[in-house]
């Protein structure tokens, strides 16, 4: 119930935006013929009725930058599982709207618990359904009220019927409509208003507000589409009207306005509540529209109905987003996997989206997806086939490889998954056995990844990290089995590296997560052939300062017999103590935006632009250069840091205290520029901070001053921590050490 309640909300936010559109646009279209402006509502009505669409680059609505969702071609304003979240947040589009409504939600726990959002979106759920139900039962009332009225009606001819029942004419039926008019209406006015009837007939109007009004229904609680329905409704007549016009010439004019005139004194109120058969309405506009009313030029009627198809196109297509090297990382689509991140296994279009975003071995496609969200431990079954069972071999290797990768990312995004089942069936959908069988646990995945496997999932950046360490060890075998394939008529391990310096490389960028796997294979035994050579010339590269065997004369194996490697130096990240208050709130939010105390210590040194009281509101506007030490053995070496600018918002309590609400950093690749634009405006109105966005691309070019505060924060750190003696790795190639304390 609330899912689906969900899907509906987030289509009438959609198609509120296109209503405001094209009640915008109708104003501008005073001149041309009604019909075109009667056309556009049909972008209103799709974005009613279907929660997916298509995308493109030229969509009205890619001012909002909303969240669609990949897998389902759907706009997610609000998500599906906000009850389940633990900072429940909702983005129309609006930043007014969104501080306002996120401002007042209570926070949620993230579990299958009930908790007070849950129970609202319960509560909500059932308040419009029951809101629907009263409407079907009026909308159903009236109009059989209206048909018991005219059932002794006189057939005049064809499908016109004459009563004395009625004041005014009016058209009723959905599979052979029929036209009621009243006793002693004249043969002048009959004729103006059948040629009207007639015409709704034709354009199967006496079906199209029925279905309008009963999509209506659906969406009672939104404002803007009963404003919508009305101003259809009245486009709708009018446009009608002019078709009559047209086709009559346009000397019927004064009469055919004498005719509504008089019917509108006539009018009865029989219908004023059934929306399911439709007579005579907006009179007065009506008229003045038919006066007024002039055949347009040829031209005229070409741009405009070039105009209204492509304002349809533009209203009923979601937003394209580029999809370029930074939204994919290792065959992963790192944007769709962040946005669809869910504590809740049965959110099914997360799940789905999550799924579908992650690389699968040649030759196989996702089939069908079951979540199992009775009892814990909680399931997700993932069915795989094969695109063309004919001459295919299912390579088990490559598929538990990328389904067992696929996993440990899935277990990272979804947190009360438990169990995560990938298997591969044939075309008839039955099971190829148990081989074909991959199940996976979250056990196995901690301790790969460690206790607090979920915040590499935060951000783009640190899920990147997951998905590069979850495809190290794949990496580092396939590296190692290309270094000892040449030169073969050579002995020496140095030259096996020459011949593959970039895969050698490549193995050393991975870090400690290359380290600890081929460790772990010196562990096992039996190292001492080229393999072990070359796993050992990797191991003491990248242990560096932590190598504590300085024998180069030892076979590899004998080497990591006597491996102890030096103990890390446990430092806390950096803690600023300055005068300023708003300096020390940047640097608290900053090391904690930052910290990742499984790998080294945090220093940052910020560049503040400003800050920007508005409210209970405060914005602070950096750029921030963060970076991670690790200490060993006296000697300190970087691990990797960024230079990111960044929006930092608090909101300021009762007691006068900041509570951060948001630390919001610039976008990369091409969405770098316009992120920073984004977030130069103030904290509550939105209004565009002038000067501020020159500022900050101009300070981005030259980080001397921010490499001048890092290093004296660094020395100031250590100091503090009484680490005497200490020598920093120098950046450069030469790996010099460079003094600090």
């Amino acid at each position: 119930m609330i899912k689906l309640f969900t899907t509906v909300l987030n289509m009438s936010i959609t198609a509120s935006y296109i209503a405001l559109a094209v009640i915008a646009i109708r104003l501008l279209l005073k001149k041309v013929p009604r019909s075109f402006s009667y056309a556009l509502w049909l972008a209103v009505l799709i974005r009613l009725v279907c929660p997916f669409s298509f995308n493109s680059a030229f969509s009205f609505l890619s001012f909002l930058r909303p969240n669609v969702q990949a897998s389902t071609g759907t706009m997610e304003y609000i998500p599906y599982n906000m009850g389940l979240m633990q900072k429940p947040e909702i983005d129309v589009g609006i930043n007014g709207i969104n501080d306002a409504v996120n401002f007042s939600l209570p926070p949620a726990t993230p579990t299958a618990s009930v908790n007070s959002i849950q129970i609202l979106m319960e509560i909500s759920s059932i308040f419009w359904i029951v809101g629907i139900g009263i409407l079907l039962i009026y909308c159903t009332v009236s109009y059989l009220k209206v048909i018991t009225n005219v059932k002794t009606a006189t057939l005049v001819k064809d499908n016109i019927f004459e009563t004395d029942r009625i004041t005014g004419p009016f058209l009723c039926g959905f599979f052979r409509p029929k036209i009621y008019v009243p006793v002693g209406i004249s043969d002048n006015e009959l004729s103006y208003i059948l040629a009207h009837e007639q015409t709704h007939i034709q354009r199967l109007d006496y079906l199209i507000k029925p279905f309008a009004f009963l999509v209506l229904i659906v969406h009672w609680f939104n404002p803007i589409m009963w404003v919508s329905f009305a101003l259809m409704s009245k486009d709708m007549e009018m446009s009608c009207d002019e078709s009559v016009i047209k086709r009559m010439g346009n000397k019927v004019k004064t009469d055919y306005s004498n005719s509504l005139l008089q019917l509108s004194v006539r009018r009865s109120g029989l219908l004023l509540g059934s929306p399911l058969a439709f007579g005579e309405s907006n009179i007065k506009s009506r008229i003045k529209n038919i006066l007024n009313y002039k055949k347009p030029e040829f031209w005229v009627i070409i741009l405009a109905a070039a105009a209204t198809v492509l304002l349809i196109f533009t209203f009923t297509a979601n937003p394209k987003h580029e999809h370029n090297a930074q939204n994919t990382y290792l065959g992963y689509s790192v944007e769709t996997l962040i946005n669809n991140k869910t504590p809740y296994v049965g959110n099914n279009s997360k799940v789905v989206a999550l799924i579908d975003a992650m690389p699968l071995p040649e030759g196989i496609v996702r089939d069908t997806i079951e979540l199992q969200t009775t009892v814990s431990p909680y399931e997700i079954t993932i069915n795989y086939i094969m695109k063309d069972s004919s001459g295919v071999v299912v390579n088990e290797a490559v598929c538990g490889d990328t389904f067992y990768q696929n996993s440990i990312i899935l277990f990272s995004l979804i947190d009360n998954v438990d169990v995560i089942n990938c298997k591969i069936i044939d075309k008839t959908g039955k099971y190829n056995g148990a081989s074909y069988a991959f199940p996976y646990t979250r056990e196995a995945a901690t301790q790969l990844l460690g206790e607090d496997a979920h915040s590499y999932a935060r951000s783009a950046d640190t899920l990147k990290a997951l998905i590069n360490k979850v495809n190290s060890v794949h990496l580092i075998e396939k590296y190692l089995e290309i270094i000892i394939s040449s030169p073969q008529p050579s002995s020496n391990p140095s030259d096996y590296i020459k011949a593959h310096s970039n895969e050698y490389e490549s193995i050393l960028k991975m870090g400690d997560e290359a380290l600890n796997y081929l460790l772990v294979q010196f562990k096992k035994g039996g190292n001492n052939g080229l393999k072990g050579h070359i796993m050992a010339a990797l191991c003491k590269d990248l242990l560096g300062d932590r190598n504590n065997v300085t024998d180069e004369s030892l076979l590899p194996q004998q080497w990591f017999d006597k491996l102890s490697p030096y103990e890390e130096v446990k430092l806390p990240d950096f803690k600023a103590n300055t005068s300023d208050p708003i300096e020390q709130l940047v640097y608290d939010a900053a090391v904690k935006q930052y910290s990742r105390p499984d790998d080294g210590f945090t220093v940052v040194a910020p560049t503040i632009f400003g800050s920007y009281e508005e409210g209970n509101k405060l914005k602070i506007i950096v750029t921030v250069y963060s970076n991670r030490f690790r200490l060993y053995n006296k000697t300190l070496s970087e691990v990797g840091g960024s230079i990111v600018p960044g929006a930092i918002t608090y909101i300021k309590n009762d007691d006068g205290q900041y509570i951060l609400q948001e630390y919001k950093e610039c976008m990369d690749g091409s969405y770098f520029n316009k992120s920073i634009e984004d977030f130069c405006t103030m904290p509550v109105s939105g209004n565009t901070i002038k000067g501020l966005y020159s500022e900050i691309i101009k300070d981005y070019g030259s980080n001397k001053g921010r490499n001048e505060l890092l290093d004296k924060n660094l020395k100031e750190h250590l100091e503090a921590n009484n680490q005497k003696g200490i020598k920093l790795k120098s950046r450069g190639l030469s790996n010099e050490l460079v003094p600090l304390t």
